[in-house]
């Protein structure tokens, strides 16, 4: 198989990749970047505990009323009704994320019509057009490294509720994953830790570029969602549903220091379709 490596130019000085790094290598503000998030190096102990106060510094992607939105236009009615931040952490044992969420209808239910977070990989970052034909896969034909988690954010019965993983050759429970989901006066908030073991092909390592998708459900309990992306528009239609186009995708650059000062890294909102 083709393989398109993307790495950041070791140094035997580094003792670890930092944000500062990467600009030194690209020239080019991350912010300004398509499709980038950090996930710094874990600096403090998380705990499920429904505050998040202790990722208010790590940088976030962000999704709004200018964020890909993949369902009707209709369906959708600004900001009040679903927008937020999402934040990444990570170590050797683990993937951590966290976000919050505007939302002015918060339903139970089951994972297809309410809440929900998705967080496609593609671990290797090396997929591409070619890699399936030029056609969206289904899921018996993603590769190896190709894998969708998502958190049902509230589910009809008592917490804790559900982290899944579909991958080519698996859909179930994603083993030692953690979801604790809170309600707030505006919407609702997640905290979220995920195995590597559990993501196979996983490689955490300082520097690593990892292919990532992220988009949002929200359910208000009607039975057809809306859901917005973060990076690029994968296609979508009511028969069918979400085309799975996984070489559109962002990346989520494993970085080996904290970064502070509240960076936000989201794609150029000019060529955004409202």
């Amino acid at each position: 198989m083709w393989c398109r490596c993307k790495c950041v130019e070791a140094r035997p000085t580094a003792a670890a990749l930092t944000l500062a790094a990467i600009l030194a290598a690209t020239a080019t503000p991350v912010a300004a970047q398509t499709g980038v998030a950090i996930a710094p190096l874990r600096t403090f102990k998380v705990e499920l505990d429904g505050g998040l106060s202790e990722w208010e510094e790590l940088p976030a992607i962000t999704f709004d009323s200018s964020s890909y939105l993949l369902t009707a236009a209709s369906l959708y009615e600004g900001n009040a009704d679903l927008s937020g931040t999402v934040r990444f952490t990570w170590d050797t044992t683990h993937l951590y994320v966290a976000g919050r969420f505007a939302d002015d209808s918060v339903a139970r239910g089951a994972a297809w019509t309410s809440d929900r977070v998705n967080l496609v990989f593609d671990l290797r970052n090396d997929n591409h057009p070619l890699s399936y034909g030029g056609q969206p896969p289904d899921a018996a034909r993603w590769q190896a490294d190709d894998h969708w988690v998502y958190a049902h954010i509230f589910g009809d019965g008592d917490p804790p509720y559900p982290v899944m993983r579909m991958s080519y050759d698996y859909h179930g429970p994603i083993k030692g994953a953690r979801l604790l989901s809170t309600r707030r006066a505006d919407g609702w908030a997640f905290e979220l830790q995920v195995p590597w073991s559990e993501l196979p092909e996983a490689q955490p390592f300082v520097g690593a570029v990892l292919g990532m998708q992220v988009f949002v459900s929200d359910g208000d309990g009607l039975p057809l969602l809306t859901e917005v992306m973060w990076s690029e528009r994968w296609g979508y239609s009511l028969d069918a549903g979400l085309s799975w186009e996984l070489w559109k995708m962002g990346e989520l650059v494993l970085t080996g220091e904290a970064l502070t000062g509240g960076a936000r890294c989201d794609r150029n909102l000019s060529d955004r379709v409202r």
